[in-house]
């Protein structure tokens, strides 16, 4: 890597530094009944676009299973990229708009991936561990890494985003290739560690979630199933 290289790098994570400062600061200052709710529509979405790109013919199976120390969100039928990648721990969104090359009234197939509407599930935790299956060129590795929007101040965030990508390539260092990937399984997991205010902003998420599932099969295409596992948290 050239000098030059490590500038633009420097540079690109302090611009995604002041956006996230930004909006996370917002975030904690109105938070309300409603954007309580929206975070488990984000992560549905997100596992809906990700399978209308991935694996257009197969539907999606999510797993949502809630404990009194951490909440985490899985789904099947996806991977990640490099661009999936920098997209999340940037927080910007990895994709452009689905538009049809040649018809540009064509509908798109995503609403966007891992952009901003991603930082409202931040009202659960500010802290989060992400694991999934990163393709490269075919490969296929597992690959495991935090993503820590806790800082109060601008340096902070810009070490966060320096560490994960330091842990997600750590991760994949250590990774071997999976030679037959099941992807039907719950591969891609966003786990949050909760405390008891994010324990309460999980309980509404889901309980708004459970009173209208039928309705959100119909709109989220792409997703046939959804679990609910409440452990312990009664």
């Amino acid at each position: 890597m050239s000098r030059f290289d490590k500038n633009v790098i420097a540079t690109l994570n302090r611009i995604a530094a002041q956006k996230i400062f930004e909006k996370m600061r917002i975030l904690r200052m109105s938070s309300t009944e409603n954007s309580k709710r929206r975070w488990i529509w984000e992560l549905l979405q997100n596992a809906n676009d990700k399978a209308a790109v991935d694996f257009p013919e197969q539907k999606v199976a999510v797993r949502v299973r809630l404990t009194p120390k951490s909440i985490e969100f899985s789904h099947n039928y996806s991977y990640f990229t490099n661009k999936n990648i920098e997209g999340l721990i940037r927080q910007i969104s990895s994709d452009d708009k689905d538009w049809g090359e040649t018809d540009k009234t064509e509908m798109p197939k995503t609403i966007g991936r891992f952009g901003t509407g991603f930082l409202t599930t931040h009202l659960l935790s500010e802290k989060v561990i992400v694991s999934g299956l990163f393709q490269d060129e075919g490969d296929i590795q597992r690959f495991s890494f935090p993503l820590d929007r806790s800082g109060r101040e601008l340096k902070a965030l810009i070490e966060s985003i320096n560490n994960s990508f330091q842990e997600v390539n750590t991760s994949l260092n250590d990774s071997p290739k999976i030679e037959n990937p099941d992807f039907s399984a719950y591969n891609t997991t966003f786990q949050y560690e909760l405390d008891e205010l994010g324990r309460g902003i999980a309980e509404v998420g889901l309980d708004d979630l459970e009173n209208s599932l039928p309705y959100t099969l119909i709109f989220i295409d792409k997703i046939k199933l959804v679990e609910i596992e409440r452990n312990n948290c009664e």
